[in-house]
């Protein structure tokens, strides 16, 4: 498990492969915390000013998300260089875990439905 405590950049993170050049950032969804597309999801978060965002990213667990977290997205999104990142507004990378395929399940929780201050990610490796 890998984890980090951020301010995060407008308020949003992107999961997704950062090598990937036919990333598209999702359109947004009002009222939902999570966007998504073939290539990327995005992640509402707390505001920056409101405060730090804690992110794991996790190792497939079975699908099963610790208690006192909601199922935000379940879906696969591609992974043509196998890399899984974090990612803020400023393309910079929280966190990355190497994947074993072109296309890799992603589960995200949260622990706010609305504006969550902590974020998991769990990949299929």
């Amino acid at each position: 498990m890998s984890e980090a405590t951020i301010s995060v950049p407008n308020a949003i993170l992107f999961v997704m492969d950062p090598t990937n050049k036919g990333v598209r950032v999702p359109e947004y969804a009002s009222g939902k915390v999570v966007a998504a597309n073939a290539t990327c999801a995005s992640v509402a978060t707390v505001a920056e000013v409101d405060g730090e965002v804690t992110v794991r990213l996790l190792d497939w667990s079975g699908g099963v998300l610790p208690e006192g977290f909601l199922l935000a997205y379940d879906g696969v999104l591609e992974t043509p260089t196998r890399i899984v990142a974090i990612v803020t507004s400023h393309f910079e990378r929280v966190l990355e875990a190497n994947v074993s395929g072109r296309a890799t399940r992603v589960l995200i929780g949260v622990d706010d439905a609305a504006s969550p201050a902590t974020v998991l990610v769990q990949v299929q490796s």
